[in-house]
């Protein structure tokens, strides 16, 4: 079941991941992996009020959060099966929908995805001071990918970063 963008216009926040993991695409929803930590890190920093399942994914819309992938269409078992200039070939695409549906953030889920749209790895997690990507304030997170393993108070800090900038905002 192909993955469709969990985008709308004016949303507050919008995460950025590598492609669809093989489970995702299967599944037809976002992060929808059991080992991603996406779900229960939305919880856990106070973005969504109650743990959501992937099934639940196209509800995020109505807390003004969405999702979209650098190489959409492109599933696969892990974002290192496809060569560096698939996902940068997939940088201007990406900015022109960023620009088009005109979220207030961008988040890339993975320093990875944030080296693809810049060149270079943050230097820092959370918000990137003095950055945009197609208008919208750009935050930063390591990967919630059950493979990036020992991070997750570095992950907890910027999605909780992410809360707070999202509660001194109007959607």
């Amino acid at each position: 079941m192909p993955l469709e963008d969990l985008i709308r216009p004016g949303l507050a926040l919008v995460f950025i991941g590598f492609n669809p993991s093989q489970i995702a695409w299967e599944r037809g929803h976002y992060y929808a992996n059991p080992v991603n930590r996406f779900y229960r890190l939305l919880h856990e920093s106070g973005l969504t009020p109650r743990l959501y399942r992937p099934e639940e994914d196209r509800s995020l819309l109505d807390l003004s959060i969405g999702a979209v992938d650098l190489l959409p269409g492109k599933p696969s078992p892990r974002a290192g099966d496809y060569p560096a200039h698939e996902f940068r070939s997939g940088v201007e695409p990406l900015r022109e929908k960023i620009e088009a549906f005109g979220p207030r953030a961008v988040c890339c889920n993975g320093y990875g995805v944030f080296q693809y749209l810049y060149g270079r790895t943050p230097d820092c997690p959370g918000l990137q001071e003095g950055l945009s990507f197609g208008g919208s304030l750009v935050f930063a997170t390591p990967s919630t990918s059950g493979l990036a393993n020992g991070k997750h108070a570095e992950r907890l800090r910027a999605f909780a970063e992410m809360s707070e900038w999202m509660k001194g905002i109007e959607h």
